[in-house]
C-alpha cells in the first residue's frame, strides 16, 4: 500500500507540479504535448475529452501514464542493463521524470525568412545567360568569412580571375570536398548555379562511374562487370592509385580473376544530365575522361551530342578530352582491353565559365587527401586549372571523439591535409568550411555534441594557420542546439537524424556562404576601383 500510494503521489506530481510554460517542462508533459493533444483540464476520471470535435487527453490520462513509467523507473537498474558489450538498455530515472529542464530554444526566425525568400525567387533561367550580379548588402550577411595573416593574397588572386571571366572570358573550376553532408549535390548545387548564373560556365563537372550517391539530377547507367574502389566509406583501397575522386570504377574485381586475362574486357557506361538539375548545369561542351592502370591495347569510345571519338588510352597519360562542338545532355562510352583499365572519373563541364565539382567523401573526416597518387591529383588538379578548395569536414569524427586533445589532433592532422594539397596547388584558394551544428541524445533529450565546439575551434585554427579561410557553420545556423530549430522548423530546414541539412537547408546554407563569399568579393572590386 505504500509503495502503490508512493507511486500515485509522484505520478500526480509529474503532471501538476508543471507551471506549462514555454520554457519548463517535465520529462511526461513534454512528451505527452509532442506525441499528443493534451487539455489542462481535469474531467473526474475521464482519460479524455472530445472538443470541438477533437479527443484531447486529460490530466488523468496522464497520471496513469505517469504511474507505468515511474514503476519502471524505481524497479529499472540505475546502470541500465547490458546486452553485450556494445548494448546497454537504459531506462530514464525518477529524478529525470520529475525534473523540471529549460528548454533551450534557438531564434532561427531570420533563416526561416531567408529561406523562404529563396524559394519564392527561385528560377531556372535559360541555360548559358549570364545575369547581373546582386551586390549583398554587409549589414546582412550572418556569417563572415575568417582569414588569417596570409590567406587573403591567394582570395584576392582568385577575384582576378574571377573578375576576368566577365570581360575576357576564360575558365575556372572550384572544387566542393566533403563528408555525407554534401552527398545528392547538397550545398554544392545552389554554389554551382551562382557562380554559373552570375559569371559563365555549363556542366555538373566530375562525377563517378559508380558512387554512393550520384549529383542530384544525373541519372548514370553501367554495363559489365564494373567495380567500385575507393579511400572512403566501407571501400577497399589500400595500395590502389587514386585520383581527384578518390575512388575509382573498375571493370572487374582487383586482382583480375586469372580466367579473364586471356579475354577481352568490356565495360560501357551512360550519364545523363535531367531536369533535377539547375538549367545551366544540364549541358556540357567538353568531356575528360581521368584513368589509370590502362594496357597499351586498350581504347575507349565515346559519343555525345551526336559526336564520336575513338581513342587508345596512352599508359604514358592519365586523362584526355574530347571537345564537342555544340553543347550535349548525354554521354555513353565503352572500354576494351585485355587489363581491367581504372576510370578515376568523368568531367561533364563548360569549354568556358565556372564549373563546381561536387565530391562527397561518405565517412571521411577530410584526412585522406594525403593518401591520394600525388602524380595524379597534381596532373589533374593542372589540367583542370582548380582555382578553389571547398574543404567541408568534422561531422564524422563527432561521434567517436572522446576529449579535447583528441580535438586538438584531429585538427593537426587537418592541417596536415590542407598543406599537401596547396604543395600540389600552390596558387589555389582554400576555404574550410567546418562542421554544422549536430545533436545526440544524452537522457531524454537532444543536445549539442558536448565536444563539436572544441572540433570547430580545432579546424578554425587548422585553416588559419595553414593560410586557408574558415566559414563557421555551426555558428551560421545558429549555435549550440540549434539543430533541433532546424529538424523542428516548418518546412524542416534538417533531416530526422538531427546531423544532415533538407534540401531547403542544403540551400540556405548554400546562400550564407555564397553570400559571404560575394562579400568579400565586392569589397575587393571596390578596394580596386572596380
Amino acid at each position: 500500500y505504500i509503495f502503490g500510494a508512493f507511486l500515485v503521489y509522484t505520478a500526480v506530481r509529474l503532471v501538476r507540479d508543471t507551471d506549462h510554460s514555454d520554457d519548463a517542462e517535465n520529462a511526461v508533459v513534454r512528451f505527452a504535448r509532442t506525441h499528443f493533444r493534451v487539455t489542462d483540464k481535469w474531467d473526474g476520471l475521464k482519460l479524455y475529452v472530445k472538443d470541438g470535435g477533437k479527443r484531447l487527453m486529460t490530466p488523468m490520462f496522464l497520471v496513469i501514464v505517469a504511474l507505468s513509467l515511474t514503476a519502471i523507473a524505481l524497479l529499472f537498474p540505475q546502470d541500465g542493463i547490458h546486452l553485450g558489450k556494445q548494448l546497454e538498455l537504459r531506462f530514464v530515472s525518477k529524478e529525470e521524470l520529475l525534473a523540471q529542464k529549460e528548454k533551450v530554444v534557438v531564434d532561427i526566425t531570420d533563416a526561416q525568412h531567408l529561406a523562404d525568400s529563396l524559394e519564392a525567387i527561385e528560377s531556372f533561367p535559360d541555360a548559358g545567360q549570364v545575369e547581373e550580379q546582386i551586390i549583398p548588402d554587409p549589414g546582412s550577411i550572418k556569417q563572415r568569412l575568417e582569414w588569417g595573416s596570409s590567406g587573403r593574397a591567394s582570395l584576392n588572386t582568385f577575384f582576378a580571375h574571377l573578375d576576368s571571366l566577365t570581360l575576357t572570358g576564360g575558365s575556372m573550376r572550384i572544387m566542393h570536398y566533403g563528408d555525407s553532408q554534401i552527398e545528392a549535390d547538397r550545398m554544392t548545387s545552389y554554389l554551382r548555379d551562382k557562380f554559373q548564373r552570375y559569371f559563365g560556365g555549363r556542366g555538373p563537372g566530375l562525377v563517378p562511374v559508380i558512387s554512393f550517391s550520384n549529383p542530384a539530377g544525373i541519372k548514370v547507367t553501367t554495363q559489365g562487370n564494373w567495380e567500385q574502389y575507393g579511400l572512403f566509406g566501407n571501400l577497399s583501397g589500400k595500395g590502389m592509385t587514386f585520383g581527384p575522386l578518390f575512388s575509382f570504377a573498375s571493370m572487374c574485381k582487383q586482382p583480375a580473376d586469372s580466367a579473364m586475362l586471356d579475354t577481352t574486357l568490356s565495360a560501357s557506361a551512360a550519364f545523363q544530365a535531367g531536369s533535377a538539375l539547375y538549367s545551366n548545369a544540364r549541358s556540357f561542351n567538353r568531356v575528360r575522361v581521368f584513368y589509370s592502370n590502362s594496357d597499351p591495347d586498350a581504347t575507349i569510345t565515346l559519343e555525345a551530342g551526336g559526336e564520336q571519338m575513338v581513342r587508345s588510352l596512352d599508359t604514358s597519360h592519365t586523362m584526355f578530352t574530347m571537345p564537342l562542338g555544340s553543347f550535349a545532355n548525354t554521354l555513353s562510352f565503352t572500354v576494351q582491353g585485355n587489363a581491367s583499365t581504372h576510370i578515376q572519373g568523368v568531367s561533364l563541364e563548360s569549354q568556358s565559365g565556372v564549373v563546381v565539382d561536387n565530391i562527397p567523401l561518405r565517412g571521411s573526416s577530410g584526412t585522406i587527401f594525403t593518401q591520394g597518387s600525388r602524380r595524379m591529383l597534381a596532373d589533374a588538379y593542372r589540367a583542370m586549372g582548380v582555382d578553389m578548395f571547398i574543404l567541408q569536414f568534422g561531422g564524422n569524427v563527432m561521434p567517436y571523439i572522446e576529449d579535447e586533445q583528441a580535438c586538438i589532433n584531429y585538427g593537426n592532422w587537418f592541417a596536415s591535409q590542407i598543406k599537401y594539397l596547396k604543395s600540389i596547388r600552390p596558387d589555389a584558394v582554400f576555404i574550410v568550411i567546418g562542421p554544422s551544428d549536430m545533436s545526440t541524445k544524452i537522457g531524454t533529450e537532444y543536445v549539442t555534441y558536448p565536444l563539436l565546439p572544441n572540433v570547430r575551434d580545432a579546424l578554425r585554427k587548422a585553416a588559419l594557420q595553414s593560410g586557408a579561410a574558415y566559414f563557421d557553420l555551426f555558428e551560421a545556423m545558429g549555435g549550440e542546439n540549434s539543430m533541433q530549430a532546424w529538424v523542428n522548423a516548418d518546412p524542416p530546414l534538417a533531416a530526422p537524424d538531427y546531423t544532415h541539412f533538407s534540401s531547403r537547408g542544403a540551400r540556405l546554407m548554400g546562400e550564407m556562404f555564397y553570400e559571404a563569399l560575394m562579400s568579400e568579393y565586392h569589397q575587393y572590386k571596390s578596394d580596386n576601383g572596380r
